[in-house]
């Protein structure tokens, strides 16, 4: 769409409103990172495969890697080995090439992407869904040693925010379970009030207090015990974790304990939910209510799927819901949640946090870890006391906080640069 195009539609619905209205990172008909051939990619991938682990900084969370100094020399040294005289411009862009190669190489299919019709397909390390029309750098390199489609070359012509794209409808409504959360958002920005609609049955109580652990490790080993007595009461267990990596630690380990138990295959069914295959997720879920189904997601995958509950499930007590850290943001906790207890069935619902999350890093976690540790407080057995819950709910609050004002600042620039626009017209008019 040419931004010199003023179009203007009658009226749009969005679900899950809160993920698109209140997401300031999100544009639409971005793809372009780097051209194609702006490196020479073989001779990149070559040297990517003799650089050793020690001599590189590898982020796997952001999918990135820098060579240290030695990495450098180390990189220096086999070039010129290989008889190569390069400028000081030409190894800056080798080395560059050289990192991004790396990182392709540690990429494992159908984890961090996936290859449909010969294309390389990134996974959303959070949804675990498949990023269509995203190209990532580390995709080329990738796509040659695959032997794939390597992506084209593309440039942006126009982008346009998913605020501007709601700007331009008559009419706006929306729905979300959270909504209510960020009412005064809504009508500050969109102009839009709330209205609360209450559920047909009421929904039951089944939330149990926060569990705080000092390690991730002791955590996931708590959870894996409940989940293993759940299986055993004949109830179905779903277990959401804060991104794919996380979820599949939970998946390896919980494979392991099972059987280590001495808990029968027949009795159980364990599945880690996969952006790579829609169907196959869509089976998952179809069954996750069943008894002895233990599913494993990031907690905001499958938002909004109503998970339905066998009978013999919803006699035993219904889903069993374990979370691995708090979110960020409390609105992604009550989605999470949202996940049972639809039309009144039962649940039982634990959040399992610990110092080593993001939330409690962000806010006095290593405070409280040397508290905890003061006081004899072994990484094996929980916490639990009124202080840490109001922590943790101040943090999210905080954060909360944080984002609406952030939201709110870009919102007034952005109007303000509008406005001194429009004054600027006025005057060449005038």
């Amino acid at each position: 769409m040419p931004p010199d195009v003023k179009t203007q539609f009658d009226a749009i619905i969005i679900d899950e409103v809160d993920s698109v209205a209140l997401n300031t990172n999100q544009f639409f008909n971005i793809v372009q990172y780097i051209k194609s051939s702006a490196y020479n990619w073989k001779e990149a991938i070559e040297y990517a495969n003799r650089i050793a682990p020690e001599h590189i900084i590898l982020d796997l969370m952001m999918n990135t890697a820098t060579l240290s100094v030695d990495g450098v020399n180390y990189l220096r040294d086999i070039i010129n080995k290989d008889n190569a005289t390069l400028n000081e411009n030409d190894f800056a862009r080798l080395r560059k090439a050289v990192e991004i190669a790396y990182v392709s190489i540690q990429m494992r299919e159908n984890y961090e992407y996936t290859v449909k019709n010969n294309h390389i397909i990134s996974i959303d390390k959070v949804t675990s869904e498949l990023a269509y029309g995203i190209t990532h750098d580390w995709m080329i390199p990738l796509s040659i040693t695959k032997g794939a489609k390597v992506p084209n070359s593309k440039i942006t012509k126009h982008k346009i925010s998913t605020k501007m794209l709601i700007y331009m409808y008559n009419h706006v409504s929306g729905m979300s379970g959270t909504a209510q959360d960020d009412m005064s958002e809504y009508f500050f920005e969109f102009h839009l009030p709330t209205i609360r609609i209450l559920p047909r049955n009421a929904r039951q109580k089944g939330a149990k207090e926060d569990s705080v652990w000092t390690t991730s490790n002791g955590a996931v080993s708590a959870i894996i015990q409940q989940a293993i007595e759940a299986v055993k009461q004949r109830r179905p267990v779903l277990i959401g974790s804060q991104n794919i990596m996380d979820a599949e630690i939970v998946y390896a380990t919980i494979l392991q304990q099972f059987k280590d138990n001495g808990m029968h295959s027949e009795d159980y069914n364990i599945n880690l939910i996969r952006g790579n295959d829609s169907q196959g997720v869509a089976r998952i879920y179809e069954n996750a209510g069943h008894v002895g189904s233990v599913t494993i997601a990031t907690q905001v995958a499958g938002r909004g799927v109503d998970i339905r509950l066998s009978k013999e499930a919803k006699e035993n007590g219904g889903i069993a819901l374990f979370g691995l850290e708090r979110s960020l943001s409390h609105s992604q906790d009550k989605q999470f949640l949202g996940r049972v207890g639809r039309q009144g069935d039962p649940y039982t619902a634990q959040f399992f946090v610990t110092f080593e999350g993001d939330l409690m890093k962000r806010y006095h976690a290593e405070r409280m870890s040397k508290i905890m540790k003061g006081i004899g407080m072994s990484d094996d057995e929980p916490i639990y006391h009124n202080w840490l819950d109001k922590s943790i709910k101040g943090a999210q609050k905080s954060y909360h906080r944080s984002m609406f004002a952030s939201r709110i600042g870009k919102y007034m620039k952005n109007r303000i640069e509008k406005e001194n626009l429009l004054y600027i017209e006025i005057f060449y008019i005038l």
